[in-house]
C-alpha cells in the first residue's frame, strides 16, 4: 500500500509540474519571438485579450472541473460517472455560447474602455477555433483527473503548448510579419488539437451515449457556483494591474505588466501544481478522517513550498534586470522593478494560495467565495490608492500591500477552521530542511 501511495504522488506531481513548467517554458520561448515581433501596443493588445479568454477559461473550470473531479473521484459506480462526464460537458458548452455570444456582442465597447479600439474586438473573432477546442479539452482533462490520471492531460497540454510555439517559430525564424490576429488564430488553433489528441488518448474509456441529468447538472453547479464567483473575482482581482494601466494609462505600458505576469509564471509552478495534485487526495482524506487531516496536509504544503521557493525567489530578485532583458530586451527595461515586487509576492501568497484550495476540499467554497469578494474590494481600493499616489509602479507597490493583509486575515481563518499553528509550519519546515541536508550530506560523501 505504501508503494501504491507514494507511486501515485510520485507520478502525479511529476505529471503536474511538467504540465505546470511546459506552460511558462514555452510561454517564454513564444514571449521572447512575441516581442521581436509584435510592436508594444499589439502586445499590450494581446495581453488584454489573455486575460480575458483566460479568465473565462479558469472560472468556468471552477465551476465545472472541481465539481466534476469531486463527484466523480468519490464514485465508484461507472453509470453515474457517465451522467456526470455528460451533465458536465454539457454545461461546458452552454457556457461557452453564452459568454462569447455576449463578449463579441460587447467586443468593440470593452476595446474602446481599455484604449485598443477594434483591435481586441477582432481577437475574439479570430478565437473562434480556440473556443471550441478548449470546450473538448478542459471536459477530457477533467475525466482524467477524476480518475486520478495525471499523464493523458500532460500530453494534452504539450501539444497545445508545442503547436503555438512551432507556427510562432516558423513566422519569426522566417523573418515573416505575424500580425495580432494571426497569433490569436494559431493560439486557438493549438487547444483544438489539444483536445483532438486527449480525446484519441481517451476515446476508449468515453461513453458516446447521451447521459447528461438534470440532477446531475444542478449537484454540479450547486457545488461549483460559489468557487464559481470566488474564482471569477480572483481572476479579476490578479489582473486588475494590467486592466488598471490600460484603462488610465494605455495598452502599451499594460505591456510591462503583462511581462511581469509572464516571468511570475514561471515562479508560481509549484504552488499551482501542489493545490492541484493536494485537491482529490486531500478531498478523499477528508471524507474518510474528517477535516482534521486537513490540517496536516495543508501544513506540510505550505511547509515544503517554503523550502522549494525561498532559494528560488532569492535568485530570481538578484537577476531580475538580466531576465527581463534576455526575454524582452532594452525595450522592456521599465518592467524590471515591477518583476522584483510580484517575485518577492510570491513569499507573501504561499498561504493563501493553499488554504483556499483547503477550503474548497473541507466542503466550505462559500467561505472561500466571500473571502475571494473581500480581497477583491480590498485589492481594488489600494491598487487604485497606490496607483493614483506613485503612477506607473502604483499597482505593483498595491500588489505587496494586498499581500501582506491576505497573509494576515487568511492565517487567523485557517487557525480557526482547521486549527492551523505557524509553530507547526516551522517544524515541518524545519523537518525538510533537515531532509534536504541528510540528502546532500550523502552525496557529497560519494563524491568525497
Amino acid at each position: 500500500m505504501s508503494g501504491k501511495r507514494d507511486s501515485y504522488w510520485l507520478i502525479s506531481i511529476m505529471a503536474t509540474f511538467l504540465q505546470r513548467f511546459s506552460r511558462p517554458l514555452f510561454g517564454v520561448l513564444n514571449f521572447m519571438m512575441l516581442t521581436r515581433m509584435l510592436s508594444r501596443y499589439e502586445f499590450g493588445v494581446w495581453s488584454i485579450f489573455l486575460v480575458i479568454s483566460t479568465t473565462f477559461e479558469m472560472t468556468k473550470s471552477a465551476l465545472l472541473k472541481t465539481a466534476h473531479i469531486k463527484f466523480a473521484a468519490a464514485s465508484s459506480d461507472e453509470a453515474e460517472h457517465v451522467a456526470i462526464s455528460w451533465s458536465s460537458l454539457t454545461l461546458n458548452i452552454l457556457l461557452t455560447l453564452i459568454y462569447w455570444t455576449g463578449l463579441y456582442i460587447f467586443a468593440n465597447p470593452i476595446g474602446v474602455w481599455l484604449k485598443s479600439g477594434g483591435d481586441f474586438a477582432s481577437t475574439i473573432s479570430w478565437y473562434i477555433p480556440g473556443m471550441i477546442g478548449m470546450v473538448f479539452f478542459a471536459h477530457y482533462d477533467a475525466v482524467r483527473r477524476a480518475k486520478l490520471n495525471f499523464k493523458n492531460g500532460l500530453y494534452g497540454y504539450l501539444t497545445k503548448y508545442v503547436y503555438f510555439f512551432v507556427a510562432t517559430g516558423f513566422y519569426f525564424m522566417g523573418n515573416i510579419k505575424m500580425n495580432l490576429n494571426q497569433v490569436v488564430l494559431h493560439y486557438g488553433i493549438g487547444s483544438l488539437a489539444a483536445a483532438l489528441v486527449m480525446f484519441a488518448l481517451d476515446y476508449k474509456s468515453l461513453s458516446f451515449r447521451f447521459g447528461a441529468t438534470r440532477l446531475w447538472m444542478q449537484k454540479l453547479v450547486s457545488f461549483g457556483k460559489y468557487i464559481w464567483g470566488g474564482n471569477l473575482i480572483g481572476n479579476l482581482s490578479s489582473n486588475f494591474d494590467q486592466m488598471l494601466t490600460a484603462k488610465y494609462l494605455s495598452p502599451t505600458i499594460a505591456a510591462h505588466y503583462g511581462i511581469a505576469a509572464r516571468i511570475i509564471g514561471v515562479v508560481e509552478i509549484p504552488l499551482f501544481a501542489a493545490a492541484e495534485v493536494l485537491f482529490p487526495k486531500m478531498t478523499k482524506a477528508v471524507e474518510a478522517e474528517g477535516t482534521g487531516r486537513a490540517k496536516w496536509y495543508l501544513e506540510k504544503m505550505i511547509a515544503s513550498l517554503y523550502v522549494v521557493m525561498t532559494p528560488a525567489v532569492l535568485i530570481m530578485l538578484v537577476f531580475a534586470k538580466w531576465i527581463v532583458l534576455i526575454l524582452g530586451g532594452e525595450t522592456y527595461l521599465d518592467a524590471v522593478p515591477i518583476v522584483q515586487l510580484y517575485i518577492f509576492r510570491i513569499l507573501l501568497i504561499i498561504l493563501q494560495m493553499q488554504s483556499g484550495q483547503t477550503l474548497i476540499s473541507i466542503g466550505k467554497s462559500f467561505l472561500h467565495f466571500k473571502m475571494t469578494v473581500i480581497s477583491f474590494v480590498l485589492r481594488v481600493i489600494v491598487l487604485y490608492v497606490c496607483y493614483m499616489q506613485i503612477g506607473l509602479y502604483g499597482a505593483a507597490w498595491g500588489n505587496i500591500v494586498m499581500a501582506v493583509i491576505s497573509l494576515f486575515y487568511w492565517y487567523m481563518l485557517m487557525k480557526r477552521e482547521v486549527g492551523m499553528d505557524v509553530s507547526d509550519i516551522f517544524r515541518h519546515f524545519r523537518e525538510q530542511l533537515h531532509y534536504i541536508r541528510d540528502i546532500l550530506k550523502s552525496k557529497l560523501k560519494r563524491f568525497a
